[in-house]
């Protein structure tokens, strides 16, 4: 069994992406996937020592910057999407602004799991063979929150913040 943590749209929602972080660290999660709006390098810093999996969204203008904070904390940076095997589940995961994209990896029968923010609300479906999770937003959300995925059920579990 893995815990995946899922965050997404984080924008420099500091405070927020501090206490995600702790709850990440205390739950032990074995790998963490953002879904990209992370904004700058300090958001980056916070997840220090986890084993994060990024990809930019719309709003992460400062990518050479990001690419770097990434590095320094041994993070992996996957661009606009990226895909994982973990636990005999395949990932799929994106920021959501592409929608040709997500689409495609919907559609592909590849994947069990497709992770994608943008839209800064929660969405959990199947889609043909795929789970389809969107895990909000630590802003600009109601709640604002993210998600924890067992793994290989993909049983999912969502988390407000204040």
């Amino acid at each position: 069994m893995e815990l995946l943590g899922v965050l997404s749209d984080s924008h420099d929602e500091l405070a927020r992406l501090r206490a995600a972080a702790n709850i990440l660290r205390d739950r032990g999660v074995t790998t963490v996937i953002h879904c990209g709006d992370i904004t700058s390098p300090e958001s980056v810093a916070l997840l220090a020592g986890l084993p994060v999996q990024w990809v930019f969204g719309n709003c992460d203008w400062s990518q050479a910057a990001l690419r770097r904070a990434m590095l320094l904390h041994g993070h992996m940076c996957h661009g606009r999407h990226g895909t994982l095997k973990r636990a005999g589940r395949s990932i799929a995961f994106t920021h959501g602004d592409d929608p040709v994209l997500l689409t495609r990896f919907l559609e592909s029968g590849g994947h069990d799991l497709v992770l994608h923010g943008h839209t800064h609300r929660r969405e959990e479906r199947r889609v043909g063979a795929a789970k389809l999770l969107n895990p909000g937003a630590l802003r600009h959300a109601d709640p604002p929150g993210f998600a924890l995925v067992t793994l290989p059920s993909l049983h999912v579990q969502w988390f407000d913040l204040p």
